[in-house]
C-alpha cells in the first residue's frame, strides 16, 4: 500500500495549520506617511481630502467616505482588471498632528489577496499532490501581486502628496489625469 500521497496531504495540512494562523495574526497592512512643514488649517485639510477624494475616485475606488480626519475607501470588486485597487480590501488616508506639524498617512489592507492565494495553493496541492506547485502559486501569484501593489500604491501616494503640496502652495489643485 502506497501511503506517500496520504503523508503528503497530512504534511500539507500540518504546514497550513501552522502557517495560516501566523498569516491571520499578522495584519497585511502597509502604511505610507508624509510630514508637512507646518500644521494644516481646517480648511486646508478639507481641501486635501477633497483632492484625495477626486484622485482615488478617478482611479475607481468604491465607497469613499470622509469622517473627521479620515478618508476611507473600499477596493475594487472585480479581480479581473488592472485597477490599482483590486488587491486592496480597503484604504485609509488620515491627517494627524504631531509637534506642531501635520502628517498625512495612507494605510492599505490586503487580507483578501493572501486568503485567495492560500486557498488557490491548497487547491493546487490537493490536485497535484506536489508541494512545489503551491509554493510557486503562493510565491508568484501572492508575492508578485503584493510587490506590484506596494509599488503602485507608493507611486500613487507620491502623486497625491505632490498634488497636495501644489494645492497648499498655489491654492489650485493640479489636474487629475485619467488612467
Amino acid at each position: 500500500m502506497d501511503t506517500s500521497g496520504y503523508l503528503q496531504i497530512r504534511c500539507g495540512i500540518y504546514v497550513l495549520n501552522k502557517i495560516l494562523p501566523l498569516i491571520m495574526a499578522s495584519p497585511f497592512t502597509t502604511k505610507y506617511s508624509k510630514t508637512f512643514d507646518r500644521k494644516l488649517t481646517r480648511d486646508e485639510k478639507v481641501e486635501a481630502f477633497f483632492y484625495i477624494d477626486g484622485f482615488i475616485r478617478n482611479k475607481e475606488a468604491k465607497n469613499v467616505r470622509v469622517v473627521e480626519n479620515c478618508l476611507s475607501y473600499k477596493g475594487s470588486t472585480s479581480a479581473f482588471n488592472w485597477n490599482i485597487f483590486v488587491t486592496v480590501d480597503k484604504g485609509e488616508f488620515k491627517i494627524k498632528e504631531n509637534d506642531g506639524k501635520s502628517i498625512i498617512e495612507y494605510e492599505i489592507f490586503m487580507y483578501q489577496l493572501f486568503i485567495f492565494v492560500s486557498i488557490a495553493a491548497i487547491i493546487f496541492y490537493v490536485i497535484s499532490m506536489n508541494y512545489w506547485l503551491p509554493i510557486m502559486c503562493f510565491g508568484w501569484l501572492g508575492g508578485m501581486n503584493y510587490i506590484l501593489s506596494l509599488a503602485r500604491h507608493s507611486s500613487m501616494f507620491d502623486e497625491i502628496k505632490d498634488g497636495i503640496d501644489v494645492l497648499l502652495k498655489t491654492g489650485d489643485a493640479p489636474s487629475i489625469e485619467n488612467d
